[in-house]
């Protein structure tokens, strides 16, 4: 707190105009007519932020505590903050770090809607998901149209899923309700949400059960004698009391099998055809 009894900082600042005389003996809200700013700086005494506001405009101290995160997690990690960044949501890997590099610090890797823009998650938050990727980790012998009409037509029965029932399909958004078996046996219940992007791939996400808030990508390549090779990445959930190397065999063992099942029923006479 600074006591500036003689205007001199509000002044050098620009709160007030370098014209105003006096002190601030005697002055009112209605004499000062300040202009609100709000100055954040840093350890090594350089300005971090500015922010200036009219009199009649009240400050926003959320924003002010937004930033203030985002000041303090960009300082000790090499990432920025996108527009509208919250705490806990992802961040940027910093542009001018090169790939390379940044698979020293991102071994797992990251999500790359624009070669610039890699996205991981915000470092400055505990570790709440696992990252898996898996190249090739199927090819089917269906063209891209036949993958999507695969896809799109929902229901494959798995063994590790006790039921696997179509509820809609609307557009290019397959829903599905699904029973997984746990390890011991038992199982959970949850809603898949397949987004078709063709024909890049498919988005799914799941609500409910052990994998809740999981998200991963199925991406599509077109290979020669129209055939499709799958690339599989995505985000888990930590499942308390896993190692995250065994949750990660686990996700490998379910996806491989899975995937295996789906490469078997599209060979099979009964498999969706192109």
């Amino acid at each position: 707190m600074i006591a500036d009894t003689d205007l001199a900082v509000a002044k050098a600042w620009g709160m007030l105009p370098a014209a105003t005389e006096g002190s601030s003996d005697g002055r009112t809200a209605a004499d000062n007519q300040t202009v609100r700013s709000v100055f954040v700086i840093g350890p090594d005494r350089k300005i971090k932020l500015t922010i200036a506001y009219l009199m009649s405009t009240g400050r926003n101290f959320y924003e002010v505590l937004r930033v203030l995160d985002s000041l303090q997690l960009t300082a000790s990690h090499k990432v920025a903050t996108p527009v509208n960044w919250e705490p806990g949501e992802d961040v940027v890997i910093l542009p001018s770090i090169p790939d390379a590099d940044a698979r020293k610090t991102w071994p797992d890797g990251w999500r790359a809607p624009r070669p610039y823009m890699r996205f991981v998650p915000d470092p400055g938050q505990p570790h709440t998901t696992v990252r898996y990727h898996k190249a090739a980790i199927a090819t089917f012998d269906l063209p891209l149209d036949g993958v999507f009409g695969y896809m799109s037509a929902g229901g494959h029965l798995h063994a590790a899923f006790k039921s696997h029932r179509l509820v809609s399909v609307s557009g290019d958004v397959v829903t599905i309700a699904a029973a997984i078996y746990n390890p011991d046996g038992s199982t959970f219940s949850t809603t898949i949400t397949h987004t078709l992007r063709r024909p890049h791939g498919v988005e799914t996400r799941m609500a409910g059960g052990a994998f809740d808030a999981a998200r991963f990508a199925h991406t599509y390549t077109a290979l020669d004698g129209g055939r499709t090779r799958v690339d599989l990445e995505g985000e888990f959930p930590v499942l308390p009391g896993m190692k995250e190397a065994d949750e990660l065999a686990m996700i490998d063992q379910f996806f491989t099998m899975v995937f295996a099942e789906d490469m078997a029923t599209l060979r099979s006479a009964e498999g969706v055809k192109a």
